[in-house]
């Protein structure tokens, strides 16, 4: 809840999508706690969280080229 909470009150991407992160983890906790372990999802959370964390770089460094100039 405070991850959902978090992603929708606040301005800027990089804290919309950390409070996307945390909400996904907390979905994904849930789920295995609940079921006593699932696999499946938690391989298909890792992938969503490399997802997200890819869309995030590209956010931050629009332009890596433009650093390695020399």
């Amino acid at each position: 809840m405070l991850g959902f909470l978090m992603m929708i009150t606040r301005k800027h991407a990089v804290t919309q999508i950390i409070g996307f992160l945390a909400m996904e983890n907390g979905l994904l906790f849930a789920a295995t706690s609940a079921t006593y372990g699932m696999p499946l999802v938690v391989e298909l959370g890792v992938a969503l969280d490399l997802l997200i964390a890819l869309h995030l770089r590209s956010v931050l460094l629009p332009y890596p080229d433009d650093l390695r100039q020399s």
